[in-house]
């Protein structure tokens, strides 16, 4: 969907970025801060506390990405939604990176609800305690079409190594989650953007068009029993004279 502006076909996602990389231009440069975005359903009045819902990538937290687009469709669907320019200065946080890896796809699980089967073991304590004392935690978004592969890692239908060739492939942005209030303070309003019920229509519909179904040569998912002989090396042996047949999982 585009409007006719000046003789040109000009999507309205595309303006709408760019009135937000017009207000980015206006933000005083400072090398101790780092410049993100942040889509409010509401807005933010007062000041900035980690508010989101529990079951978030990283928990609860206020989050914030490199990516300004993604912010945009986080929050289309509301009508008093606001788009903020925001800074973080990180330098005095407590803060962890975790790579597109193994452990960031486990992570996110844990705090999306999939490892409490098995709580209480080192496991699901790992991953647990792994942000317990920080301020700030820096990782991949996992969008919606990346949990699909989560969910199906979990299943059985993926293995680990197709989890971490799909994090690549989808080339996932950024963001930065402050998890106390340490780390909220250490945010910064520099410029708030309303969206008008048209930019919020058009960004929604691009939206949608982005988050087609997923390929499956990128989700790299494998039939169940093509992944199980991926998985593991099955030994079979008839043991005395009876014949019983045992597995054994190598």
């Amino acid at each position: 969907m585009t409007y006719i502006y000046k003789e040109r076909s000009v999507s309205v996602y595309d303006m709408t970025l760019k009135k937000i990389s017009e207000a980015v231009e206006t933000v005083r440069s400072e090398t101790n801060r780092i410049l993100l975005y942040h889509g409010s359903k509401v807005g933010i009045e007062g000041k900035i506390e980690s508010k989101s819902r529990k079951q978030c990538d990283f928990g609860k937290g206020f989050y914030m990405g490199t990516d300004p687009g993604q912010a945009l469709t986080l929050i289309c669907d509301y009508e008093k939604s606001k788009y903020y320019i925001v800074s973080i200065d990180t330098d005095t946080l407590a803060q962890i990176k975790i790579p597109a890896d193994i452990d960031w796809a486990m992570l996110v699980a844990y705090h999306r609800g999939r490892l409490e089967k098995i709580s209480d073991t080192d496991f699901y304590n790992k991953y647990r305690d792994m942000t317990a004392d920080k301020d700030l935690i820096i990782g991949n978004i996992a969008n919606d079409r990346m949990f699909f592969v989560i969910d199906n890692f979990f299943v059985g239908n993926v293995t680990d190594m197709a989890l971490i060739n799909s994090l690549y492939a989808l080339q996932l942005s950024k963001q930065y989650v402050a998890l106390s209030q340490k780390g909220c303070d250490a945010v910064r309003i520099e410029s708030e953007i309303s969206l008008s019920y048209l930019e919020r229509l058009f960004i929604k519909n691009t939206a949608e068009q982005k988050e087609s179904p997923l390929p499956m040569i990128f989700a790299g998912i494998i039939v169940v029993r093509a992944c199980s002989l991926m998985r593991y090396s099955i030994r079979r042996r008839t043991e005395g004279n009876n014949g019983r047949i045992t597995t054994k999982v190598m």
